[in-house]
């Protein structure tokens, strides 16, 4: 089992929902943390002063310079980086006709949420190396492995499923010295998706549980996988049973 104290670990779009909930647990476990975001940056700033050890870059994964930016000074504050939680990223939901999915709206999302997440590995990927126990996980979604749960953001949902083939050669060439791993949530109550009501409803009637996931739900799990140093290659479907109705 991979111990997690003194391990550095940066987070994407972590000041809040699923970020802010595994930084706060890495943090506790003894992990060293750096909290990413692109506007909230107060909120950043009081995070990284609540969690001990911890610092805030502001960045866009989508911005190249960033993404070196980001690597650069977390190498810069504490010499190493052991974990990437990859969770940033742009969703894009249409609410009217497929047709209305403009070339534009699909480019965006591809760049942000599947190049920007490359570019921040490939970044990293030479210090998670030396680490000789990194790790990577990506957080997708549950809409980038079953249609019946992407409802009007197919942009979205095609970038979920890239990053999740992108996790498979991840963990087939980055061996042995880094393990990556992806955890595909269902529906998580986070400040983004309080007003979901038609998913809430649905996800609440159509899941075995009975309830939408909660952010700690997913932090418990990523937890799990960096400590099982057995786990590599693996996309975790993490939705209460949903895609067994």
């Amino acid at each position: 089992m991979s111990s997690l104290n003194n391990k550095v670990a940066i987070i994407t779009g972590s000041t809040s929902g699923i970020g802010e909930c595994i930084a706060r647990m890495l943090s506790h476990c003894g992990s060293r943390v750096v909290l990413n975001s692109v506007h909230s940056v107060d909120k950043g700033n009081q995070l990284a002063s609540e969690l001990k050890h911890s610092i805030y870059i502001q960045g866009n994964i989508g911005i190249e310079e960033d993404c070196q930016r980001i690597v650069n000074q977390t190498i810069k504050h504490f010499g190493q980086i052991d974990i990437l939680v990859n969770i940033a990223g742009q969703s894009a939901r249409v609410l009217g006709d497929v047709l209305d999915i403009s070339n534009d709206l699909f480019s965006k999302t591809l760049d942000v949420n599947v190049v920007g997440t490359w570019c921040l590995i490939r970044e990293a990927m030479p210090y998670l190396k030396k680490s000789g126990d990194g790790n990577i996980i990506n957080i997708t979604s549950c809409a980038g492995m079953d249609p019946a749960s992407a409802s009007s953001a197919i942009p979205y949902s095609v970038a979920k499923a890239a990053i999740n083939h992108l996790t498979k050669f991840l963990a087939k060439h980055c061996g042995p010295e880094i393990r990556a791993n992806a955890i595909a949530p269902g529906l998580i109550m986070t400040p983004r998706t309080e007003n979901f009501d038609e998913a809430v409803d649905k996800f609440k009637t159509r899941t075995p549980l009975k309830r939408t996931g909660m952010p700690e739900d997913i932090a418990e799990l990523a937890i799990a996988i960096i400590k099982s140093n057995y786990i590599n290659g693996e996309i975790i479907l993490a939705d209460g049973g949903f895609s067994t109705s």
